[in-house]
Order: structure tokens, then C-alpha cells, then sequence
């Protein structure tokens, strides 16, 4: 099924009406979607699977416009929040959304706080990711403090899968929650 213009207009009509919490609740709900429909699979240690996607829509291409080409997407909670937040808002390709590009964390830092992305990036990742309590990318940086670090970690391993995480960090956005809770 061909995606057309008039339904990115209403995709970005409902993303640019939104509030940041609705829109958070769009992105959740979106991810939980695509991992239902295996579009997305989620994959800690693996930012987004960019040869996946340029293979699968070209790496020059529009995202927002090819979204429901997308398949088998191996993707960590981060990549995910970025696939879905450009289903909604943006003009991205495969290359633009390549680890460090500042626009692309840009778009997310327009939904979500630095400490959020932080969060949901340890809590996806745990411990056995990061040695320190510092998240930082080209665009942000946050140190954890030890209590929320353990927090997250705490999430993490009472979870088997990577998948079942992902659903609950989504589903406590979803429900407004702490996205560290279980």
C-alpha cells in the first residue's frame, strides 16, 4: 500500500496539534505497532539498522513517505523513538538519521527531555551497555545519578527480552508512568 500525500498531511496535522505528552504517547503507540506488525525488531546494542532501511527504501529516500515499506528493522528503544517520530513530522532519509546527526536528535529533544531519552536509553540498554552513568551522544549529555542508574538497570533485567522491554518502557509513556517502572 502506497502511502500518499494526504495521509502524511494528517499524520503531521495530529503530530503538530499534539502536546509533547500526546506526542510521546503517539511515538509509544506507534513503536508498540511496529513491533506487533515486525516492522520493527528491537535489538539492544543496535541504534537503528540503516542498511536494513536503505536497502529496503533507498538511503536518499524520504522515511515518512516509504514508512510502510519498512521490515524487519532491528532497532534499540532510541532508534525506534526516532523511526516513529519521523513517521509523524519529518523529511528524513536512512543517511539523516545515521547515529550522530544532529537533526535527527534534534527532532527528538523537541519531544522528549534530555533526561528522558537518557532513561529510556539505560533502561532498554542496562548495565551490561554502559560501564559509567553517563548517556551522551554528539547533542546531549546527562549523567544518571547512582539511584536512578540502578533503577534502570533494576528494569532492565526483569525482563527476558529485548522486545518485552521496549513494550514496557512504551507502555509506561503510554500510561504516564515512570519509564523505569514494572
Amino acid at each position: 500500500m502506497e502511502i500518499t500525500q494526504k495521509q502524511i498531511k494528517i499524520w503531521n496535522n495530529i503530530f503538530t496539534k499534539a502536546t509533547k505528552k500526546e506526542k510521546k504517547i503517539l511515538i509509544a503507540k506507534d513503536i508498540l505497532a511496529n513491533l506487533k506488525l515486525k516492522k520493527y525488531i528491537a535489538n539492544s546494542g543496535s541504534y537503528f539498522d540503516k542498511a536494513t532501511l536503505g536497502d529496503t527504501i533507498g538511503y536518499e529516500s524520504d522515511l515518512q513517505e516509504n514508512f510502510n515499506k519498512i521490515e524487519n528493522c532491528y532497532c534499540c528503544q532510541l532508534g525506534a523513538c526516532l523511526l516513529s517520530s519521523t513517521k509523524f513530522q519529518n523529511k528524513l532519509t536512512p543517511d539523516d538519521l545515521s547515529g550522530s546527526n544532529s537533526s535527527s536528535w534534534k527532532q527528538l529533544l523537541n519531544i522528549f527531555t534530555i533526561r528522558e531519552l537518557a532513561i529510556m536509553e539505560q533502561c532498554f540498554e542496562g548495565g551490561s551497555y554502559f560501564d559509567q552513568s553517563i548517556v551522551a551522544y554528539d547533542t546531549f549529555q546527562y549523567v544518571l545519578d547512582s539511584d536512578l542508574k540502578e533503577k534502570c538497570d533494576d528494569f532492565q533485567y526483569h525482563f527476558d527480552s529485548d522486545e518485552d522491554r521496549m513494550k514496557a518502557i512504551c507502555n509506561n509513556i503510554i500510561k504516564g508512568k515512570q519509564i523505569y517502572s514494572y
